[in-house]
Parts: structure tokens; C-alpha cells; sequence
């Protein structure tokens, strides 16, 4: 789990997407790449975002997050402010957050 103290998305547990994750939060196949959210602590910064578990993080500030080693990696480098390609079901959505 992030850190509280982590930034924006404090609070939050990511996993890669694999055929057990997928089955696990009823991912569809169509989403091809990412990183899922499977745990979120009560009235963290995440949580007040409107994340939820099940949520699959696509892309961070335009970049392709293919793994959670990436997506450390492009959180620890974003500066301001994060712009998150989001997938929840059958939709996708943009999100910002500022850190």
C-alpha cells in the first residue's frame, strides 16, 4: 500500500493485471494493460478522489502504465499534478489530482 503521507494516491494498493486479478474485480478482456486498484484504506486522499478497487490505472501524464514497477516509477516522477486514464467496467475516464 502507498503511504498516506504518499501524495494524491496515499492509501491505495495496486496490483498488475493478470488473468487472477481479472477474474477477481470482473475486469473485461478489452482492457489490455495496467495496473488494478484491489484495496483502498477508508478516508484516504485516494478513496475522497473517487477511486474504488476494481478501478484499473491505464496511463499517468500520457504514459503507458504497463506494470506496477512502472507505475512507481511515473508516480514518482510526476511534479504538480497527475492526469490518469482510469478504466471502471465498461468505460474509461480521465482524472486529475493534484500532489
Amino acid at each position: 500500500m502507498l503511504p498516506e503521507q504518499d501524495g494524491v494516491l496515499g492509501g491505495m494498493t495496486v496490483a498488475s493485471l493478470n488473468k487472477l486479478t481479472r477474474e477477481q474485480f470482473g475486469i473485461h478482456a478489452k482492457v489490455e494493460a495496467g495496473v488494478v486498484i484491489t484495496a483502498i484504506e477508508s478516508g484516504s486522499i485516494a478513496e475522497q478522489a473517487g477511486l474504488r478497487p476494481g478501478d484499473v490505472i491505464v496511463e499517468i501524464n500520457r504514459q503507458h502504465i504497463g506494470s506496477v514497477q512502472q507505475f512507481e516509477k511515473v508516480y514518482a516522477k510526476s511534479k504538480d499534478s497527475l492526469l490518469m486514464l482510469i478504466c471502471r467496467q465498461n468505460g474509461t475516464f480521465y482524472l486529475v489530482l493534484r500532489k
